[in-house]
């Protein structure tokens, strides 16, 4: 899927403000692990082809500012009191 493919597929979409980050420590999280081995000895990715519209969503959600997500996350690494 080319880049033109990705404009037309999230044309609609409003631009991110970026809000600034309130408190400390960065949020507690668990990240997908696409080499992630599986009991059948495949990894995640392997099954899906690499021209696969998936490819595309997966970009696109890896370039999302969650930033305001992140700061509504209690459970933060180096919390001092």
């Amino acid at each position: 899927m080319g880049s033109s493919e990705a404009a037309v597929l999230f044309e609609a979409l409003p631009e991110q403000a970026t809000p600034e980050r309130v408190g400390g420590g960065l949020p507690r999280l668990r990240y997908a692990e696409r080499s992630q081995i599986e009991w059948r000895s495949l990894s995640v990715d392997e099954p899906v082809p690499d021209r696969h519209c998936v490819r595309l969503v997966w970009r696109f959600v890896k370039g999302l500012d969650l930033t305001m997500l992140f700061q509504t996350i209690k459970a933060v690494s180096r919390h001092r009191k």
